[in-house]
């Protein structure tokens, strides 16, 4: 069984939703991280943002804070 991390860190890029994997943060270049929406992150699909939060699988991150940075 593979461990995650318990140190937070921050990823930016462009909160989506995708078809087939759900609300995704999309970063520049290439590469996403999976994460589950509430009622603070919903009203910021779309929107560039800076989140600090936990890796808790492989390509699935907690957010914990949340910072918008602009809107695309």
């Amino acid at each position: 069984m593979r461990r995650y991390s318990d140190k937070p860190f921050t990823v930016e890029g462009v909160l989506k939703l995708s078809g087939n994997l759900g609300a995704i943060i999309e970063m520049d270049g290439e590469g996403y991280w999976l994460t589950s929406l509430n009622r603070k992150t919903r009203k910021l699909l779309n929107h560039r943002i800076r989140a600090t939060g936990i890796r808790v699988g492989f390509n699935d991150f907690d957010i914990r804070e949340v910072v918008v940075v602009g809107f695309e």
